[in-house]
Order: C-alpha cells, then structure tokens, then sequence
C-alpha cells in the first residue's frame, strides 16, 4: 500500500522523514517561506499582534533588528572568539 500524503493539519505541519527532499528543491522552499515571513510582518498588525503574543509568552518586549544590526553582532562575537 501507498504511504498516506503528508498534510497540514489544524496548523500543525507533518514532518517529512530525512532525504525526501532534494537539496535544490529545498533551498527553493526556504527561500519562498523567508519572503513570505517577511512580507508578513511588513503589516503593522501582524508585527503589532507578534509583539503581543511575544510579551505574553516571554515576559518581554521582543526587540526587532535589521539584518545589519544581526550581522554586525554576529562579527563582534566572531571578533570576541579570535581573541581568546
């Protein structure tokens, strides 16, 4: 018998066992859903509702960066690692 298709199911995703996805095809899919997120909280509701549930959930603001300011911590922590 078939194996039964992988659904979406009350937003919950089924995961897909290791190899069933060519390393193109998934780099493709990563890209799609990186424009999508992105799009997504461009919205000022959408990121005004993310900051809600963040603050409920962590018990602090959630603190947005632009890429520069993540990639400009991120080599000030490689710089940080060089010197010990």
């Amino acid at each position: 018998m078939p194996e039964e298709p992988r659904t979406i199911i009350k937003e919950r995703i089924t995961p897909l066992p290791e190899g069933d996805i060519d390393p193109f095809a998934m780099r493709c899919l990563a890209r799609k859903v990186y424009f999508v997120v992105q799009n997504y909280y461009k919205d000022p509701n959408n990121r005004k509702e993310f900051d809600e549930w963040y603050l409920a959930t962590y018990g602090k603001p959630y603190v947005w960066k632009t890429v520069e300011e993540t990639l400009a911590e991120k080599r000030a922590l490689e710089e940080q690692g060089n010197e010990s």
